[in-house]
């Protein structure tokens, strides 16, 4: 399952979609506007996620 999994990560790699480097992805990530919340959130399953302002200690730097 992994192969296939990292066959399709080069397939669409190569096809253009991931031409972004590192760098440019990180700057990106900076523009979003988080907010730090460390309590507790409610999400509803399956499919769900909290909404894109709001995060925690993990993914707030």
């Amino acid at each position: 399952m992994k192969r296939i999994m990292f066959l399709v990560v080069v397939l669409i790699y190569s096809l253009g979609f991931g031409q972004k480097t590192l760098s440019e992805s990180a700057i990106l990530l900076t523009k979003d506007k988080v907010i730090y919340d460390g309590s507790y959130f409610s999400i509803p399953y399956p499919n769900g996620d909290v909404p894109s302002n709001k995060g925690v200690c993990t993914n707030v730097i």
